[in-house]
């Protein structure tokens, strides 16, 4: 595990990258707080059906939901 501060870590981007993609784990500092941790991405991982909620959530169809998703939760 690499232990960085946010300064430090956009600074050397790069190399932490390498870094997690050689299986390394990276946690992110600000002011002595983790705020973040960068791993290697695992495309098996089961990410949650977001359309499904916000569609519940909105009480709209799915293509309104298509277009309000971008607002409330990110672009994917």
């Amino acid at each position: 595990m690499i232990k960085v501060t946010a300064r430090k870590f956009i600074r050397g981007l790069s190399g932490y990258i390498k870094a997690v993609e050689s299986g390394e784990r990276v946690v992110i500092f600000d002011r002595n707080t983790p705020i973040a941790d960068l791993v290697s991405h695992n495309k098996n991982l089961k990410v949650p059906d977001v359309d499904k909620k916000l569609r519940a959530k909105l009480n709209v169809g799915h293509k309104d939901a298509q277009k309000l998703k971008g607002r409330f939760v990110g672009k994917a």
